[in-house]
């Protein structure tokens, strides 16, 4: 895969590994209703968590392909770097500074 491709890919998985991440961990939020089978709980459950895994591995994928492609498309491979670290960053900033 050339360089250039790889860069490419990359700023297109970054915002999609933190889509994917960002529903399935809002779709795990909040309790069930009252009378809602157990079993079908802990199904959604087990398909929201592996869908999380898929979007941190999705994240990953992207910062391996920009970390390919640094030497040639220097400025896509960042940009996507900067996608995959600036939400962490906010909510280490937002942890840091908030209200007690």
């Amino acid at each position: 895969m050339k360089q250039s491709t790889a860069a490419n890919l990359a700023v297109c998985l970054a915002p999609l590994g933190w889509l994917i991440c960002f529903f399935a961990m809002t779709s795990l939020l909040g309790d069930p209703p009252p009378g809602y089978p157990h079993q079908a709980y802990a199904l959604e459950q087990r398909v929201y968590t592996t869908a999380t895994l898929v979007g941190a591995l999705t994240l990953f994928a992207a910062l391996v392909a920009s970390g390919y492609a640094l030497a040639q498309a220097r400025i896509r491979a960042c940009i996507a770097i900067a996608i995959c670290a600036m939400p962490i960053a906010a909510l280490c900033v937002y942890a840091l500074f908030r209200p007690l």
